[in-house]
């Protein structure tokens, strides 16, 4: 699982100003205004045991635990990591779904940026 918020403006007009401003800090602190995205949450399959909870998470059967990847931890990435994280992501798929997984990250994305540039629409 890959959850990525896409966009570079997190507030809404009527928001107040302390959310506004809340919002705007946090985005400049994040991978938000650098890259217009934000990894929210990501799941791998590290082992053949992967448990599913209402946070990002893996099971490591041979450490015998779990390692969480959250949103506060997508909020700590810079751009290198968020780079290295997606890489983590798509290699660890099954060699046969590597190339869809990232062929249809790239066309999301590449779709994203397109209606971004072209139109008025705030991200």
């Amino acid at each position: 699982m890959l959850d990525v918020k896409v966009g570079t403006r997190l507030w809404y007009p009527l928001d107040t100003e302390k959310k506004i401003t809340n919002h705007v800090q946090k985005a400049k602190n994040t991978t938000t205004q650098s890259l217009g995205l934000r990894l929210h949450g990501l799941q791998v399959g590290l082992s053949s045991r992967i448990f599913h909870s209402k946070r990002s998470q893996i099971y490591r059967a041979d450490e015998d635990r779990f390692e969480h990847w959250d949103k506060h931890w997508g909020r700590s990435l810079s751009s290198d990591s968020f780079e290295k994280a997606v890489y983590l992501f798509i290699n660890s798929s099954h060699s046969r779904l590597r190339y869809p997984i990232a062929s249809a990250l790239l066309k999301h994305l590449l779709l994203l940026r397109y209606i971004h540039v072209s139109s008025e629409l705030f991200f």
